[in-house]
């Protein structure tokens, strides 16, 4: 992250950013990072409803901090909960858990599903109660990847629902090409 101009020990210190290693935790090889959260601790429905349910009640009696809110989550592969949970536990738990919690810390989730990993019926459930799906794809164009993105729907929002190129540069800046 370096190249990028990032400290990541710094912004962690100073508690604006934070890995939660699930993954290394649930494969016990890994040292994850010491996160006190049930989330890094399991990644059964039941530990995260709990954990979840607790951050509310306690969200709702104390406030929340600053500190706290605006947080952007990125789940860089959603669907291994499924491998650990029926997926109508899992819904139900988005449902009246995550999705509560995520708007009364006015956080922003990003969850990716890698299509086939998933049934089609959760899939569908899901951005039925999502408030914006963004779609990626890569497209072999002449011998050459391309990388392209649209945002197919967005809760209240007017969008460009096009498919549009992404271009990375040699920083790792993406942009869009015009």
């Amino acid at each position: 992250m370096k190249k990028f101009g990032l400290d990541l020990k710094k912004l962690q210190s100073d508690g604006l950013f934070q890995i939660i290693d699930s993954f290394a935790v649930q494969s016990g090889g890994l040292n994850p990072v010491t996160q006190e959260d049930a989330i890094a601790k399991s990644l059964k429905i039941p530990d995260l409803s709990i954990s979840v349910a607790q951050a509310i009640k306690k969200g709702r009696e104390e406030g929340i901090p600053e500190r706290e809110k605006w947080w952007v989550h990125v789940d860089d592969n959603t669907a291994i909960i499924t491998r650990y949970n029926p997926e109508n536990s899992v819904l139900d738990f988005w449902r009246t858990r995550h999705f509560p919690s995520a708007r009364l810390f006015q956080e922003i989730t990003f969850y990716s599903m890698l299509k086939g990993t998933v049934s089609e019926t959760f899939l569908s459930q899901l951005e039925a109660i999502s408030d914006g799906i963004v779609d990626f794809k890569c497209e072999d164009k002449e011998g050459e990847l391309a990388q392209l993105v649209r945002v197919r729907r967005m809760r209240g929002k007017k969008f460009n629902s096009r498919w549009q190129r992404l271009n990375i540069s040699e920083s790792g800046e993406v942009t869009i090409v015009q």
